[in-house]
């Protein structure tokens, strides 16, 4: 089977982090984002994969190359931005005219049975099928109404009120027929979730898939780290995850769940975790102290420095008794002095070197 995935946005919510980095090569508890999605799409038979790219696809394509594993990769490019119904649209000629294909978001990560939704895609020959996913929640989402045989009769936009809104929602997972096509007109923006899909369900042609498992959305800072979280826990509960080769100094404190990627160093006295992950080649020096964090590859984290319930991306820098409080977030390549603290919520753009006290929140450009 053929997969699309939509990995064509601007990630604006994960900013800064994403000025540098496509959302997908984010890594989740030490593997990229969309690495970790075709992992699952191997173990489920999908052999094709077509990355709907834009903003940063170089970098996406100069990480995955034309295989992963024995998944071909192919690019379908948009030259501006399509929407999420655009770029199905786009990739029409890769996809094919003849069979059913799965497509999907691609800030999506899930672990569910897709292979009894393609089943039931066939049997019941919808033009579309969407797993729908139960949440305590659905304020963030938006409801996804069915009937008892679970055909999608409408949808509810973002349910707003005081108290929780429990129901299912639209989980970003796809499979659709080559009739879908008609239903996208070519070459320009369009949202399968509000232009094509109620109408799919006003004329009885859109059935819904409940998807059990584990299923996440990463759409901000703090999903981002609750999903790492998540897989830390799945993964790590009771003894810290050491990747070789590795330097953990045997006078290093390592509080499950953690992750220690390949080729990092944890000197003397150091603290990592719980809920961290330390990031290929990263450096925690003598007495300092990480937890609730993601470290990026080659970060440093200076002597007696303190990081917590924060995110630092690639290449940068902590020197000697720098502070960061609950919700800091360091993009690339940002270096922090000596002794200064950063509050929560302070947001360092790339390339930065921030020489004095921030208290926070703040946006550092």
């Amino acid at each position: 089977m053929k997969a699309l995935v939509l990995a064509g946005g601007y990630a604006t919510r994960l900013r800064p982090l994403s000025f540098t980095k496509p959302k997908l090569l984010f890594p989740i508890a030490g593997q990229p984002m969309l690495e970790r999605t075709l992992s699952t799409f191997a173990r489920i038979g999908v052999d094709n994969v077509i990355l709907a790219v834009n903003y940063m696809a170089d970098e996406l394509k100069a990480y995955f190359g034309s295989h992963y594993r024995n998944i071909r990769i192919q690019y379908s490019r948009e030259s501006q931005p399509l929407g999420t119904g655009g770029p199905i649209r786009l990739a029409r000629k890769l996809i094919g005219s003849r069979d059913p294909f799965l497509a999907m978001n691609g800030d999506i990560l899930f672990d569910g049975n897709l292979s009894s939704m393609l089943d039931k895609h066939k049997k019941e020959e919808p033009v579309a099928t969407i797993a729908v996913h139960a949440v305590a929640d659905a304020s963030r989402f938006g409801l996804v109404n069915v009937d008892d045989s679970m055909w999608v009769s409408s949808f509810l936009e973002k349910p707003s009120g005081e108290s929780p809104v429990k129901g299912l929602i639209n989980a970003g997972i796809y499979i659709m027929s080559p009739a879908i096509f008609d239903y996208i007109p070519p070459g320009r923006k369009i949202s399968v979730e509000r232009d094509v899909f109620p109408t799919l369900a006003k004329e009885g042609k859109l059935l819904g898939y409940e998807l059990d498992g584990y299923w996440t959305d990463i759409g901000t800072i703090h999903d981002y780290l609750e999903t790492n979280f998540s897989f830390l826990k799945m993964k790590s509960s009771d003894t810290p995850i050491i990747e070789k080769p590795t330097s953990v100094s045997n006078n290093a404190i390592l509080k499950p769940p953690c992750l220690v990627a390949k080729n990092a160093v944890v000197e003397d006295n150091a603290v990592v975790g719980p809920l961290t992950v330390v990031g290929r080649g990263s450096v925690i020096e003598d007495g300092a102290r990480v937890e609730k964090s993601v470290l990026f590859d080659d970060t440093r984290i200076g002597k007696n420095s303190i990081v917590s319930g924060s995110v630092i991306g690639d290449g940068s820098r902590l020197l000697n008794d720098v502070i960061l409080g609950e919700g800091t977030v360091l993009a690339a390549g940002v270096t922090v002095s000596a002794a200064v603290r950063l509050g929560g919520g302070v947001n360092v753009c790339p390339h930065k070197h921030i020489t004095q006290c921030i208290s926070g929140p703040a946006n550092i450009l």
